[in-house]
């Protein structure tokens, strides 16, 4: 099965022999952790063009910008730019030690990050902060956290419809399915959100011994 670059589309079963060096778009590389060009497919390869112009992007973000803060993520994430929240994400902790997810919650909704990205169903996002922003042995206490309205990520994602992939994420990373906010458990705000694939994970998770956590599997 021929790959090809998520950007454009560019197919590693082209023929490049007749071209030069600097004109050959081979081989694919690994899609880089921050991807600012608009992404075409879900494949996790990029060809050698889109691989340094995206770099480029993301030097001349890196000039222009020498003060990143908290509230830059938090405004990034909520406007739908994912890919520069974590860019903005990997700066501060390079730069000053900061990891957003930790230190930094809304004062308004007391949300943390993995509030907003659940209301939000930015799945892939979520995923990344928990395995780039957490140690192992943190993901649980921020899993559960509570928000102003005393909602944890996980209580988020079951009240929303199409959450069921943040749901699994927050589960596997230790969230509680057994809190209850408003008289409401998880598995009762997932039955009334009417996703019958959320309730029957839940019911199962309820049920038998905890799920593996493979968050540190980046390759699933």
């Amino acid at each position: 099965m021929p790959f090809e670059c998520c950007v454009c589309g560019f197919k590693d079963t082209t023929d490049e022999s007749g071209l030069r060096k600097a004109q050959r778009r081979l081989p694919l590389v690994p899609r880089p952790d921050v991807l600012l060009l608009t992404f075409q497919t879900a494949y996790n390869w990029v060809c050698l063009f889109c691989e340094i112009k995206n770099q480029t992007m993301i030097d001349e973000i890196k000039k222009k910008n020498n003060n990143f803060t908290p509230e830059e993520v938090f405004d990034h994430v909520e406007n739908g730019r994912v890919e520069l929240a974590k860019l903005v994400m990997l700066q501060l902790a390079s730069r000053r030690q900061l990891y957003v997810a930790r230190t930094h919650i809304d004062p308004l909704t007391q949300n943390n990050l993995l509030h907003v990205v659940s209301r939000l169903g930015y799945w892939r996002l979520g995923r990344w902060i928990l395995q780039h922003q957490l140690q192992p042995n943190e993901r649980a206490s921020f899993a559960n956290r509570l928000n102003r309205a005393n909602h944890t990520p996980l209580s988020i994602a079951c009240t929303r419809d199409n959450r069921d992939d943040m749901v699994l994420l927050f589960c596997k990373a230790g969230g509680n399915p057994n809190y209850i906010v408003e008289d409401s458990t998880c598995l009762m705000r997932a039955c009334c959100s009417g996703q019958d694939m959320w309730c029957a994970f839940l019911f199962a998770v309820l049920t038998v011994p905890p799920i593996k956590d493979v968050l540190d599997d980046v390759h699933t």
